[in-house]
């Protein structure tokens, strides 16, 4: 048997083998990069949906607006009225020649003025910011719940729910500007005659057609 001479080997460390202060703190850095935009760019998609949400509420019920004036013009004739009745009692000036704001609670359509009614004092003003609010209330039922905007809500509205009307973040205000077509000229450049205008007059005042606007606001404080 033969004794082994062979030195055992040793192992041994180098000391310089290891992370220095800056390696740690770069490869801190690009872990945080890697953690942050991602949360960052979630963050900012949560807010951007809450802006687009928003967007769309408020183009719907601009929209309403515009289609409950139709509507209303729409009865009248049906029923043989004037065409602007109660549109001409409640968004215009007492002459019928200028316009005056106005506002519709579309749940108040079956009452005789079709839920249109004069804005309060707040709502002649030119800042958005005081134009009174709409009112929010969730009704619905085991298919879902629905939100209703308005101004006035009864339980009939509501279907008998304990759901009260919150203030939302909307305001609506509704111009009907009138237009006369007592300077209008044919294609030649001349006066239409009196025939002619009696033809496009379908209301009592002489008023031939109406710019209706519609202005939304809306804010969130996040």
């Amino acid at each position: 048997m033969k004794k082994n001479n062979q030195n055992p080997k040793r192992l041994t460390l180098n000391p310089t083998s290891g992370f220095s202060l800056l390696e740690t703190l770069v490869a801190i850095s690009i872990l945080m990069m890697t953690i942050v935009g991602p949360l960052s760019l979630a963050s900012k998609g949560i807010v951007f949906a809450d802006y687009v949400k928003d967007e769309i509420t408020g183009f719907y019920l601009a929209q309403e607006g515009i289609e409950a004036i139709r509507n209303i013009r729409d009865t009248n004739i049906k029923n043989n009225s004037p065409w602007l009745t109660t549109i001409r009692d409640k968004c215009m000036d007492g002459t019928g020649t200028a316009s005056v704001p106005c506002r519709i609670d579309i749940w108040n359509y079956s009452d005789q003025f079709h839920g249109l009614e004069k804005c309060p004092g707040s709502c002649h003003a030119d800042k958005e910011r005081e134009w009174e609010r709409m009112k929010v209330v969730n009704v619905g039922d085991s298919h879902g719940k629905v939100k209703l905007y308005g101004y006035n809500f009864t339980d009939a509205i509501r279907g008998n729910s304990s759901a009260q009307p919150e203030d939302s973040i909307f305001s609506r205000r509704i111009t009907v500007t009138p237009i006369n077509y007592s300077n209008a000229v044919d294609s030649l450049g001349n006066r239409l005659t009196l025939d002619q205008l009696a033809e496009t007059q379908f209301d009592l005042s002489g008023i031939d057609e109406i710019n209706v606007t519609v202005e939304g606001y809306w804010s969130r404080s996040s």
